[in-house]
C-alpha cells in the first residue's frame, strides 16, 4: 500500500460503485415528466402553459425532448435489442421523424403542435429497444405509473365532489358541457393511467398473495373506483381486459379459480349485452352514459368514411409514408354533429397511423402490437424463466390494442407498449446470463475435479478408506 496514502490519512477505497450513466439518468427523467405531463393535462385540460412570443411552451415538451436525448445518448453504446420488434419499431420512429422534418421546412408551428402528440410515439417505442434493463430502471418505471395513477384518482374525487371543471384552464365548450365530453371528470388519457396502475398492482397482489399483498389491494380499489367515476367506457373496457389478463396468466397460487373467476366475468358481460341487445343505448350505469358515447361513435364512423374516400386520391408516395408533420388530408364528414370540413383528430390510431406515417407505417405499428402481444404471452406462458416476467406486460399490450380503436396512442397511452418492449428485452438478457450461469458452472466442476474422476464424483474419501487412516499421535 502506497505509505505516503497512509501518512495523509487516506483511507484506501476497496470498492466504488458504479456511476450512474448520463442516459439512465435522462431515461429517468424522461418517463417521469411524461407521466407527469399526463397528470397536468387532467389538472389543467389543455398542455400549453406559457408562450414567448412565437413558441408556446407545453408540458409535454421536456418529455419528449428528454426521450430523444436518452436514445441517442444510449446509441453511442449500445445496439438496439428485443428480436424481431426491433426492425417495424425503427420503422415506425424514423417515419415519424423524416414527416416532423417535412412538416417543419413548411409550417413550423403546426409541425411542433403535432410533434408534442406524435412524435413521442416514436421516441418511446425507440427508448424501449436500448433502456438498461435492469430492475433498478423496472422500480422506476413502476413508481413513475403509480404516482400518476393516484394524483389522477385524487383529482377524480375532487371533481366528483367539486365538480369537472375544477382547476381547468379551458371553459366549457357548450352550456352543460366540459371539455372533458360531456364533463366527465377525466379524459381518456387519463382513465387509462388508472387501469393500467391498477393492472399493475393486481398483478402483485396475486403473485404475493392477499396475505402478503393486501396494501396493494386496497389501493386497487381505490383507482378502481376512480376509474367508475371517470366515465370513460373505452379506457374502462380496456382495463377490464388488463384484469381479466392478469387474473388467467399471472404466476402465483390458484390459478385453476382465477381461471374461472375470469370466465364468469365474461359469461356476465355477455349477458349483459345478449339483454341490450346489443344495443349501447339500452345500457346506462352510473355515469356511464353509453347512449351518448353511441352517438360519438357515429361521429368516428364518419370521421372513418371521410378518410377512406380522400386517402386512395392522394399521391402514391403520400399514402406509403404519410403526410408532412401538421398536415391533415381534407375530409368531407357528412355528420350533422360536425362540420363539413373535419381537420380535428381521427379518434383512431389504426386510421389516425394513415396520415402520420402512410400504410407502410401503419403496417409497421401493427406489427409493433402482434410481436410485443406473442413476445410477452410467450414469456409469461414460459414455465422456467429466470426473470419470471408478470402476466402485466401482455395486460397493457391488449388494452392498449382496444384503446387504439377509438383513440389515437399518444404520449403515456404509449406507456405500457414501452413497460412490454422494456419487459421483453429484460427477459432475453436474464435468461442469456443464466445460461452463461450454467455453462461457467460446469467448466468450474469440470476443472476442480482430480484426473480420471467425474465432475460429479465427490472430493470426500470413501468411509472404508477412512476407516483405515492411522489415527493422529497424542500430545
Amino acid at each position: 500500500m502506497n505509505e505516503q496514502a497512509m501518512g495523509a490519512g487516506r483511507v484506501p477505497v476497496l470498492y466504488r460503485p458504479p456511476a450512474i450513466r448520463l442516459a439512465d439518468q435522462l431515461t429517468v427523467w424522461a418517463l417521469w415528466t411524461l407521466m407527469l405531463a399526463g397528470v397536468a393535462n387532467e389538472v389543467l385540460g389543455q398542455t400549453a402553459l406559457i408562450g414567448f412570443g412565437f413558441y408556446t411552451f407545453h408540458v409535454v415538451d421536456p418529455a419528449v425532448v428528454l426521450t430523444f436525448l436518452a436514445w441517442s445518448f444510449y446509441q453511442t453504446e449500445r445496439a438496439p435489442t428485443g428480436g424481431l420488434v426491433v426492425a417495424p419499431v425503427l420503422l415506425v420512429g424514423l417515419l415519424l421523424i423524416v414527416n416532423f422534418g417535412r412538416g417543419i421546412t413548411g409550417n413550423s408551428a403546426s409541425a411542433l403542435l403535432w410533434a408534442r402528440g406524435t412524435l413521442e410515439i416514436g421516441g418511446l417505442l425507440l427508448l424501449g429497444t436500448v433502456c438498461s434493463p435492469t430492475p433498478a430502471m423496472r422500480a422506476v418505471f413502476r413508481r413513475a405509473l403509480l404516482t400518476a395513477g393516484f394524483l389522477i384518482a385524487g383529482l377524480t374525487f375532487l371533481r366528483v365532489i367539486f365538480g369537472p371543471q375544477l382547476f381547468m384552464t379551458i371553459g366549457p365548450v357548450e352550456e352543460g358541457i366540459g371539455i372533458n365530453d360531456g364533463g366527465r371528470p377525466l379524459q381518456a388519457t387519463g382513465a387509462f393511467i388508472l387501469g393500467m396502475s391498477a393492472t399493475l398492482l393486481c398483478s402483485e397482489v396475486i403473485r404475493k398473495g392477499l396475505n402478503r399483498g393486501w396494501p396493494q389491494a386496497g389501493m386497487m380499489l381505490v383507482l378502481l373506483f376512480a376509474l367508475f367515476a371517470s366515465g370513460q367506457g373505452t379506457a374502462t373496457l380496456a382495463t377490464v381486459a388488463m384484469l381479466m389478463i392478469v387474473t388467467v396468466f399471472e404466476r402465483g397460487g390458484y390459478r385453476m379459480a382465477r381461471g374461472s373467476l375470469a370466465v364468469m366475468g365474461l359469461v356476465a358481460i355477455t349477458i349483459v349485452l345478449i339483454a341490450s341487445g346489443f344495443d349501447m343505448e339500452n345500457i346506462k350505469i352510473g355515469n356511464w352514459d353509453l347512449a351518448r358515447r353511441s352517438g360519438t361513435y357515429e361521429g368516428r364512423l364518419a370521421i372513418w368514411s371521410g378518410l377512406k374516400k380522400v386517402w386512395p386520391t392522394m399521391p402514391l408516395s403520400t399514402q406509403m409514408f404519410g403526410m408532412p408533420g401538421g398536415e391533415m388530408p381534407y375530409l368531407i364528414v357528412t355528420n350533422w354533429k360536425m362540420p363539413a370540413v373535419w381537420t380535428g383528430s381521427i379518434h383512431s390510431m389504426y386510421y389516425g397511423a394513415i396520415p402520420m406515417m402512410g400504410y407502410l407505417g401503419l403496417v409497421a405499428y401493427v406489427a409493433v402490437l402482434v410481436l410485443l402481444t406473442v413476445g410477452s404471452l410467450r414469456n409469461v406462458l414460459r414455465r422456467h424463466s429466470p426473470s419470471l416476467t408478470p402476466a402485466y406486460p401482455l395486460a397493457f399490450c391488449v388494452g392498449t390494442v382496444i384503446l387504439a380503436f377509438s383513440y389515437e396512442n399518444r404520449n403515456q397511452q404509449l406507456f405500457g407498449l414501452f413497460f412490454a418492449l422494456w419487459w421483453l428485452r429484460f427477459d432475453a438478457v436474464s435468461r442469456r446470463q443464466a445460461a452463461a450461469a450454467r455453462r461457467m458452472g460446469a467448466t468450474m466442476s469440470t476443472a476442480t475435479a482430480e484426473p480420471g474422476v467425474s465432475a460429479g464424483a465427490s472430493l470426500v474419501p470413501p468411509r472404508h478408506h477412512r476407516r483405515n487412516v492411522a489415527p493422529l499421535p497424542r500430545s
